[in-house]
C-alpha cells in the first residue's frame, strides 16, 4: 500500500469522514460470504477498509483458505470480490468518493436498481438519511427474491454522528414476513477495549422491550433475506409492545406506576435503595434481550 494511499485511510478512519468495514466488519461479512457468495453486490457508500491488508488476508483466509491475499487500496472492491461479488455497485448522493451511481437515498430508488441484486451492503449509510422510512425501503427493494441485505448500524453511544441510533425492534419489525422478509439473525456487538458479542432476542418474543444501556458505542449486525417480492410498509408498523396493548394482550392501567407511587412516599435513603433495584431488575430483564456469544456463528 503507498504512504498515500495509508494516510488518507488512516485520516478517513479517525474523522469518520466515510463508510467502511473494520475488524468486525470483515469478519460479519466474511462469515456470511462463507455461507453464500455475494454475487451481484450493491453498496450504499463506498466502503473503505479500516484495517491493515495482513489483518483482512488473515480474516478471510480463516473463511476462504486458497483465497489470494486481496490488495489493500483504501476501498473495498477488492475486498468483496474475495468474497464473491461478481458485480459491484456504490450508490452515494455525491461523487467525493467516485461511487459508480449517484442517488440521494432520501428519494424512491430508480426502477433499474429494483429487484436485481444478490447482495446489499450497509455499513454507515441510513443513520445519515434524514428520510429514514424511504432509504430503508430503497434497500429492501433492490435484492432479487432470495437475495439478502447485510446492514451494520450505530445501536447506542453515537450521539451526533448520525442523524439517528436504531433499536432493534425498527428492524424486526421491517424485515418481517408481511414486508416479503425473514430476518435471519441480529447481533449487537459493544466495541469498547475488545467486542462484545450479543444475540438480539425479538422483544415480541420475550413479551417486553429489550432496554439495554452500554459504557461504550454499540452496533447492530443484521442479516436479512427477501423471501419474495411484495408491496412494502402497506400498513403502519408499530412497537410490538404498545400493539399488544392496544390488541388488548396487555391491560393499560389508569393508575400511576407501581414505582411512581411508592417513590411519593418513601424516604430519601430508601428511594435510593428503590432505585438501585429497579436497575438491578432492569439489567435482569435486558439479559433476555441480549444473550452474550463468542462471534457472530452463535
Amino acid at each position: 500500500m503507498s504512504p498515500e494511499v495509508q494516510w488518507l485511510s488512516v485520516v478517513a478512519a479517525l474523522w469518520k469522514i466515510t463508510v467502511g468495514f473494520d475488524r468486525v466488519g470483515i469478519a460479519f461479512l466474511a462469515g456470511h460470504a462463507a455461507q453464500r457468495r455475494f454475487g451481484r453486490t450493491a453498496t450504499i457508500g463506498r466502503h473503505w477498509l479500516f484495517a491493515d491488508s495482513r489483518d483482512v488476508h488473515q480474516i478471510v483466509r480463516a473463511y476462504f483458505p486458497g483465497v489470494e491475499r486481496p490488495g489493500f487500496q483504501g476501498f473495498s472492491e477488492e475486498f468483496l470480490r474475495a468474497l464473491g461479488s461478481t458485480e459491484l455497485v456504490s450508490l452515494d448522493a455525491s461523487d467525493y468518493e467516485d461511487a459508480t451511481e449517484l442517488h440521494d437515498m432520501n428519494f424512491a430508488l430508480p426502477a433499474a436498481h429494483r429487484n436485481r441484486y444478490d447482495t446489499i451492503i450497509d455499513a454507515g449509510s441510513l443513520e445519515h438519511v434524514f428520510d429514514v422510512k424511504t432509504a430503508l425501503a430503497n434497500v429492501m427493494t433492490m435484492p432479487v427474491s432470495g437475495g439478502r441485505v447485510l446492514l451494520i448500524l450505530p445501536a447506542n453511544n453515537q450521539l451526533g454522528h448520525g442523524f439517528y441510533q436504531f433499536s432493534p425492534e425498527v428492524f424486526f419489525r421491517a424485515f418481517s414476513p408481511a414486508n416479503g422478509y425473514r430476518l435471519e439473525s441480529m447481533h449487537m456487538v459493544v466495541h469498547g477495549w475488545r467486542p462484545r458479542f450479543y444475540r438480539v432476542t425479538d422483544p415480541l418474543e420475550i413479551g417486553a422491550r429489550a432496554e439495554l444501556r452500554t459504557a461504550f458505542p454499540a452496533y447492530l449486525y443484521i442479516e436479512a433475506t427477501r423471501t419474495e417480492v411484495i408491496e412494502l410498509f402497506t400498513e403502519p408498523v408499530q412497537q410490538s409492545d404498545y400493539s399488544a396493548a392496544w390488541n388488548g394482550v396487555v391491560r393499560a392501567s389508569s393508575e400511576a406506576p407501581i414505582g411512581r407511587r411508592l417513590g411519593r412516599t418513601l424516604p430519601p435513603r430508601l428511594k435510593d435503595a428503590a432505585r438501585l433495584a429497579l436497575k438491578a431488575w432492569d439489567r435482569r430483564r435486558n439479559r433476555s434481550g441480549y444473550t452474550r456469544v463468542a462471534d457472530f456463528g452463535q
